[in-house]
Order: structure tokens, then C-alpha cells, then sequence
């Protein structure tokens, strides 16, 4: 009854909030990418590059869009169900093998972790979901008979997450090491799991053709001194390799003090459970070195699941810790419960700001009667101001580019090749940077840094340009000389 009162709130107060707070760049992407006319737009636009993710989510989106209405909770309504499912999930699991207020501690713990992606529209909550439901499958699927369900359920849940992100085949490797153990202690293979665990490798093949088209991010460069970045949403920052030291020895001590011996306890996790919980928490150490040998892209998102583990690693040993004393955990769980309190209240302070462009779009809607075009040379900028532009700035935000240019000075063009890929069906003003850009537009505002590669090229081609602002923004009066 608690649990469901629980999620229940914390899923419409997670509604109210995305139909609240706009879109910020990385969900305008999935937007415009989900807004496509049909499926087959949406497959096409993303094999040119529009957006890295996958097409699953997009489509449930496109599928939302004209029954909700609101873009932002159509963006953001699937992660909002996978994460309560994420919640749901890791108090199922951890339940079987623990008091339910220690299960509620995990829960609490995940939910506190990773509350930025209950509300974000991007894959990540809805893979959580995913992630958590195939933890508690397989749990069933090892010690329920008949166990078709959990098998079918192991199934769906490990090739959805794949095929929401493709980084989230790394779920198998903990589930694949706690049941090798299983295995070596009962003597046989379950080989009806195995099928099951290799299954999303054939979702990831069919999706090669997207990967391969992947465009790389500078600052998704990999590197081993990044594995604490992995740990970002559970430690406060700043971080360091210490949660290497840290993780493990818990993992140590809890299985030590928990794992049963000579006969099963009613709360003691399986061998195979702990290493598999184990591995799990590890998770973004070993997704580091693959993406440093493989030399791939590494975002701290992208080990997100590890969260999983870790809360339910730290309930088990805050329960050997408080000796299993139900005041002590209920004390817990209320500083949870404020940790997570504070968490919402932070998402409804920001109201309607924009993550990037808050504070260009103030400078902009100071200047009176502006009415001449305001080219912003910020990505993230600009998808945000094209969105929501403010009081008479609607129809005049208008991009640059130029690909080789942002390659030269920035040593990317991801954002650039997205834009231009995504200004096809799409309102967005994204214009080539050229000779006929300065044609068009020898009167504009220009939101750039100083050290911008178009200040130089537009001073060279003889603009004169006048600062507006300064500080964190800055803006200029561009015109073309006589």
C-alpha cells in the first residue's frame, strides 16, 4: 500500500513537472526527430545523422504527440513510466531478500541518484526501467517454477533497453557472471537463459547500420581517468578514482556478512545474486576500458544503470550496519526522503528557464522593437531559442553554419551535421554560412563569443561589429560595410 502511494505521487508530481519545465537541447532533438511525418522519416533522418539514439523512443514519441498534445510530456511520459518501473523493480528485487523498509532504501537510494532522468526525454529512464524489470526476471526465471513469464519477461526487457541505447548491452555482463556461478554450483547450464541473455546481441546487430553512423563528440573522449565520472549521480563532485577503492570493498564487506554459508537465510542474497549485483555496481569500470581499447564515446549516462546496483549494494549494508533495526532504517528513510523532497523542489525553482539560452533570450527581449534577424552560433542556443524564443523574437533565431568550420575550431561537427540534417521538415532557420548568408543578412544580431570563428570571418568579409552585452553573454549589432 505504501509503495503504491509512493509511486503514485512521485509519478504525477514527475508529470506535472515535464508538461512545466521546457525542453532542453538533447530532448529538442528527439522532438524534431520524433515529429518526422511517418516511421520511415524517422529511420531515414537518423540514418543521416540527426541524433545518436536509436529510433525506438523516438517513435514511441511520434506516437504520443498528437494524443497529448503538450510536446514536452510526449517527449517525456515514457522516461517518467520506465523510471517508476526502474523503482518498482528494485523493490521487488531486493525484497525477496531483505525487510521491505531495507527494499525501500534501495528504492529511495536509486530514486535520489538519478531523479535528473525521471523527467528527461531522452531513453535513459525508460532504460532504467527496462534495466530493473530484467534484474527482478531473472531473479524469478533462476528459482520460480513454472517460469515461462520470467523468461518472457527477461526477454522483452533486456532487447527493449538495448534497443533504446545501444551502450545498455553492457547489462549483460552481470546477469552473464551471476548465472556462469549459478551454473558452476548446480553442475549444469540453464540454457533457456543463456538464449535469453545473448538474444539483444541480435537486436544490437540489427541496428549496425545506425552505429556505424554514430558522429563522435569531443567531449565524449574516453579515458581511464573518467571511470569516477561514472559514479557522478550517486557521490557529490568532485569525484576521483577512489570510488574504485570504495565500491568494491562494499561489495566485499556485504557479501562477507551477508552471503549465506552452510544453509540459506531468509535475508541473504545468493552467491550468484551478489556477483551479479556486484558486477553491476562495477559496471562503469569495465564500460570505461572498452570504450578506451575500442576507442568509442563515453558518457557518464551511458553506465547510468550501475546506479542499480550501488542502491542495492548500500541498502544491504546499511542493513548489516543498523543490525536490521527498523527505527534506525525508518530514520533513513525519511533523510531519503528529504534528499528527494529537495531533488523536486529544485525542478519546480526552475520554472520555465532554459538550460543554455536563459540568459541570451533576457538580453534579447531588452533590446525594443527588434525586428532584424538574431543569429546564434551556440547548438544548444539556438535549439532552444528556436523552441521558445520569448516576447518578439518569434521566426527571427537563425543558425550559421558551416561544418568545417566548427571541425577547425571545435574539433567536432556533430552539432552542426545534426542541424543541418534536422532543418529539413522542421521550422528551424538553419542557413550555410557563405556568400549568400552575408547577401541576405547584411543587418543582424549576432549571439557569439568574441573568440567565435565568425567574428573573424565576419570582420574579414567587413562587417563592423558592435557590442550589445557582455560577461556570460555576448552580443553584437552586425552590419555589413558600404
Amino acid at each position: 500500500m505504501y509503495l503504491v502511494s509512493f509511486l503514485s505521487l512521485f509519478a504525477i508530481t514527475c508529470v506535472f513537472l515535464s508538461s512545466r519545465r521546457p525542453l532542453w537541447n538533447d530532448e529538442i532533438y528527439t522532438f524534431f526527430v520524433a515529429g518526422q511525418p511517418t516511421a520511415g522519416g524517422i529511420l531515414r533522418i537518423l540514418m543521416d545523422r540527426a541524433d545518436n539514439q536509436p529510433p525506438l523512443y523516438p517513435l514511441l514519441v511520434h506516437v504520443l504527440l498528437p494524443v497529448l498534445g503538450s510536446r514536452e510530456l510526449a517527449v517525456r511520459l515514457p522516461t517518467v513510466a520506465g523510471f517508476c518501473l526502474m523503482c518498482w523493480s528494485i523493490f521487488e528485487f531486493t525484497r525477496r531478500r531483505l525487510p521491505r523498509a531495507y527494499a525501500a532504501a534501495a528504492m529511495m537510494i536509486a530514486c535520489v541518484a538519478c531523479f535528473h532522468f525521471a523527467t528527461e526525454g531522452r531513453p535513459y529512464g525508460l532504460n532504467l526501467g527496462c534495466s530493473g524489470l530484467a534484474l527482478v526476471c531473472w531473479q524469478r526465471a533462476a528459482e520460480s517454477r513454472p517460469r515461462a513469464a520470467a523468461l518472457t519477461g527477461l526477454f522483452l526487457s533486456l532487447n527493449l533497453a538495448v534497443a533504446l541505447h545501444y551502450f545498455f548491452i553492457f547489462l549483460l555482463a552481470p546477469l552473464m557472471v551471476g548465472e556462469l556461478v549459478r551454473a558452476v554450483r548446480s553442475g549444469k547450464a540453464d540454457w533457456p537463459m543463456w538464449a535469453v541473455l545473448f538474444s539483444p546481441l541480435l537486436v544490437l546487430a540489427a541496428h549496425l547500420p545506425l552505429i556505424s553512423r554514430v558522429t563522435p563528440s569531443p567531449l565524449a573522449e574516453s579515458r581511464l581517468t573518467r571511470i569516477g565520472e561514472g559514479y557522478s549521480y550517486l557521490f557529490p563532485r568532485p569525484i576521483n578514482l577512489r570510488v574504485l577503492i570504495v565500491i568494491p570493498v562494499l561489495a566485499a564487506y556485504a557479501a562477507w556478512k551477508l552471503a549465506p554459508r552452510r544453509r540459506e537465510r531468509p535475508d541473504a542474497f545468493p552467491l550468484h545474486e551478489w556477483l551479479a549485483i556486484s558486477s553491476l555496481a562495477l559496471l562503469p569500470v569495465g564500460i570505461v576500458i572498452v570504450t578506451v581499447l575500442s576507442h568509442s564515446m563515453f558518457f557518464p549516462r551511458y553506465s547510468l544503470v550501475a546506479n542499480i546496483g550501488c542502491a542495492i549494494l548500500a541498502a544491504a549494508v546499511v542493513f548489516r550496519v543498523f543490525r536490521g533495526s527498523k527505527p534506525a532504517v525508518i530514520g533513513f528513510l525519511v533523510l531519503l526522503f528529504a534528499l528527494l523532497c529537495a531533488r523536486v523542489t529544485q525542478g519546480f525553482l526552475a520554472g520555465d528557464n532554459l538550460r543554455f539560452a536563459t540568459e541570451l533570450r533576457r538580453e534579447l527581449t531588452k533590446i525594443p522593437g527588434n525586428s532584424q534577424p538574431v543569429v546564434v552560433v551556440d547548438p544548444a542556443s539556438f535549439t532552444e531559442l528556436a523552441l521558445y524564443p520569448g516576447r518578439g523574437l518569434k521566426g527571427q533565431i537563425v543558425f550559421a553554419l558551416d561544418a568545417e568550420q566548427e571541425r577547425r575550431s571545435n574539433g567536432s561537427y556533430a552539432d552542426a551535421l545534426s542541424l543541418a540534417v534536422l532543418r529539413r521538415g522542421s521550422p528551424l532557420r538553419v542557413v550555410d554560412y557563405g556568400t549568400d548568408f552575408l547577401a541576405a543578412y547584411p543587418h543582424f544580431l549576432l549571439a557569439a563569443s568574441p573568440r567565435h570563428w565568425i567574428v573573424r570571418s565576419l570582420k574579414e568579409s567587413g562587417y563592423s561589429l558592435r557590442p550589445l552585452a557582455a560577461g556570460s553573454v555576448s552580443l553584437f549589432q552586425a552590419d555589413a560595410g558600404k
